[in-house]
């Protein structure tokens, strides 16, 4: 397993898959108002919630 990204073609909207990231969160979506801006907002997912609502 890995760590896999998806990102919206406009590079706005970001979302990562991290099994092996260094913290409890499994998913990590974040947004851009710049694709080089600094987030304007981020939001994590435990593996324990359920992948529907991601």
């Amino acid at each position: 397993m890995g760590n896999v990204y998806v990102n919206a073609p406009d590079q706005t909207v970001r979302l990562g898959y991290l099994p092996e990231g260094d913290d409890d969160a499994l998913w990590k979506i974040t947004a851009y108002s710049d694709p080089f801006a600094m987030p304007s907002w981020l939001v994590t997912f435990q593996d324990s919630t359920p992948t529907e609502i991601v």
